[in-house]
C-alpha cells in the first residue's frame, strides 16, 4: 500500500512539473495608462472641508510621473506637486498649487485627461 501511494504521488509529480504553463506578462507597459496610488492616507478636515494630509503617486506606463503632498493637516487648500522625470522624483520640478476642496475627492485608480492635464502631465 505504501509503494503504491508512492508510485502515484510520484507520477502526479512527473506529469504536473512537466507541462509547460504560459504566464503573459504583469502588465503590458505600452497600455497602463495613468493610474494613483495613495501612499499616505488622506486625511480630510471637518473643520474646513478639505483635504489636509496624505499623498498620491501618479504612474504612467509603468514610471512614476508625479507626487502630490497635501501637507501635514493646516486648512489651506494647497498641495505641492513634484514631477518626475523617466521614474525619477529627486531633483524633479516641484511647485505648490492650489485645489478645489468642494471637488477634490482622492481616489485610487485611472486618471482621466482632465486630471493629468490639472497636474501638467
Amino acid at each position: 500500500m505504501k509503494n503504491l501511494i508512492l508510485t502515484i504521488g510520484s507520477i502526479v509529480f512527473i506529469f504536473t512539473s512537466c507541462c509547460k504553463l504560459e504566464v503573459k506578462p504583469s502588465s503590458d507597459k505600452e497600455n497602463l495608462g495613468t493610474k494613483k496610488y495613495i501612499y499616505e492616507p488622506i486625511v480630510y478636515s471637518d473643520d474646513c472641508n478639505c483635504i489636509v494630509k496624505g499623498k498620491v503617486k501618479y504612474i504612467e506606463n509603468g514610471k512614476t510621473v508625479a507626487l502630490v503632498d497635501y501637507g501635514t493637516g493646516a486648512c489651506d487648500n494647497f498641495a505641492q506637486k513634484t514631477l518626475c522625470v523617466d521614474g525619477k522624483c529627486e531633483g524633479g520640478t516641484v511647485t505648490s498649487f492650489q485645489f478645489d476642496c468642494a471637488i477634490e475627492k482622492v481616489k485610487e485608480g485611472d486618471v482621466n485627461d482632465d486630471e493629468k492635464s490639472s497636474l501638467g502631465l
